[in-house]
């Protein structure tokens, strides 16, 4: 065996090996994801500077995740989130930006989500909640494997061709004549 064989064997083999991995991981999401929209918790007079953004709890087999964007804070100013009296994701300090912009997450290794229970996402300015986020789960609809398939349309389109004109000329019936088509087009450029 030369050696570009040696490296198109080993190449093959572990293509095979990631073929099986992922065909393997492919039925076993049992992921949760809960997600809400963030509101702030004192009313605003004008709704365009109002408190709000989203927030995404995720339990994976492997990654468990909470994610918040804020907006409309206070720029340039720290703030805490949490996922209230759940104590696997710790409170987690982020700093807006010059906007008042707030991006953060924190990743847990112990959290395992309750069925039918529901988590609740405080923002805080030292220890006044500004804002929260009541979260509910997601439909799998757009999370996990996304895979495109082509459906074809269950119908052959049969076209009659030269069998048809054949046919045609045969019986005697009118067919199609080309020379007639032709004719009409030269026609029609002079």
């Amino acid at each position: 065996m030369n050696a570009k064989t040696k490296i198109i064997a080993l190449a093959c083999g572990a293509l095979l090996a990631l073929t099986g991995t992922a065909s393997a991981h492919h039925g076993a999401n049992n992921s949760k994801v809960y997600a809400g929209k963030v509101a702030g918790t004192t009313a605003a007079t004008d709704p365009a500077t109002a408190i709000r953004g989203r927030a995404l709890l995720v339990d994976g087999a492997s990654k468990n995740l909470l994610a918040v964007k804020v907006r409309n804070l206070k720029p340039d100013t720290a703030y805490t989130f949490a996922l209230d009296g759940v104590s696997d994701f710790a409170a987690t300090t982020a700093t807006t930006d010059a906007k008042g912009k707030l991006k953060g997450f924190v990743k847990s290794d112990t959290f395992n989500a309750a069925d039918g229970a529901t988590y609740t996402v405080v923002v805080k300015e030292g220890d006044v909640t500004v804002a929260s986020s009541t979260l509910a789960p997601v439909q799998r609809k757009g999370f996990g494997h996304k895979h495109k398939h082509k459906h074809g349309h269950g119908r052959h389109h049969k076209h009659g061709g030269f069998a048809k004109q054949a046919r045609s000329a045969q019986d005697g019936a009118a067919g199609h004549d080309c020379k007639k088509d032709d004719s009409k087009a030269e026609t029609a450029k002079a």
